[in-house]
């Protein structure tokens, strides 16, 4: 998820491979569209740039880039980048609602 850049307080879900991005309401689970039980870790304290919601409903989490805190973010490798803070909340019980398709496994064949 991003959240600010041109329309200061908005939130969109980006594609890491594409980066086409789609508005989602803010406050708003975008999995089960629950909004009672949302939670925001940072390893910061305060005005971090990358932050995770996660929702206690039903129990996943996505990590939020804050473009009005740091507009350089390069999405990708700041997703790699940031792993200790996904550890940080699957500890907790979530389970992250997307996935970085350049952190995934990919097979090698030994010839």
């Amino acid at each position: 998820m991003v959240l600010g850049g041109t329309q200061e307080g908005l939130r969109y879900e980006q594609c890491a491979l594409c980066e086409t991005r789609w508005h989602k309401v803010r406050s708003i689970c975008p999995e089960c569209f629950g909004s009672e039980h949302l939670d925001y870790w940072s390893i910061e304290e305060k005005m971090s740039a990358i932050e995770i919601e996660s929702c206690g409903d039903c129990k996943t989490y996505s990590k939020l880039f804050r473009l009005d805190r740091d507009p350089h973010h390069e999405l990708c490798s700041d997703d790699l980048a940031s792993v200790v803070l996904d550890a940080l909340v699957e500890e907790k019980g979530f389970v992250r609602r997307t996935v970085n398709p350049f952190a995934l496994p990919f097979p090698v064949s030994i010839d």
